[in-house]
């Protein structure tokens, strides 16, 4: 897991920094997760602790390359559908009773954001870590307590 998320996000950014440093632009964007939250469920530490080195390298190559150019920010999505990510219609329905707007995002819901992040649009945004969750990661959200759909 850890080289996975941490190792191959750090030598991706490790052998394209000098390049950006040398072209004085470049746009990173890593992938964290909901999880640095510590939202994870049980048995996830290891997947917490990547995906929180993620956030932790994202912040020291936004200081180390912001002279340079360099925006480097991170997206942390929330339940998301993925080929990886097959859940029974049953799971589905109650991860979708957790998330305040309802549903469960497709890829292309945080694929946008990563878009927006690396784009010119964003040229003052840098070390920021956006979560795309539909609102899992709002610190009032007690999902956990209520589901949301019973809230209402």
């Amino acid at each position: 897991m850890m080289s996975v998320n941490l190792t191959g996000t750090f030598l991706m950014t490790k052998y394209t920094i000098p390049l950006m440093k040398r072209q004085r632009y470049g746009r990173i964007v890593n992938i964290a997760s909901t999880a640095v939250l510590g939202a994870g469920y049980r048995g996830q530490a290891p997947y917490c602790a990547s995906k929180a080195s993620v956030v932790g390298l994202m912040l020291a190559v936004t200081r180390e390359g912001g002279p340079f150019g360099i925006r480097c920010n991170a997206v942390g999505p929330g339940p998301t559908k993925t080929p990886s990510r097959t859940l029974l219609v049953q799971k589905e329905r109650e991860i979708e009773r957790t998330v305040p707007v309802g549903f469960i995002a497709d890829a292309v819901d945080v694929a946008n954001p990563v878009a927006f992040l690396s784009s010119k649009l964003a040229r003052f945004i840098t070390g920021q870590l956006l979560f795309v969750d539909g609102g899992v990661s709002i610190p009032w959200n007690i999902d956990h307590i209520v589901p949301v759909a019973e809230q209402a």
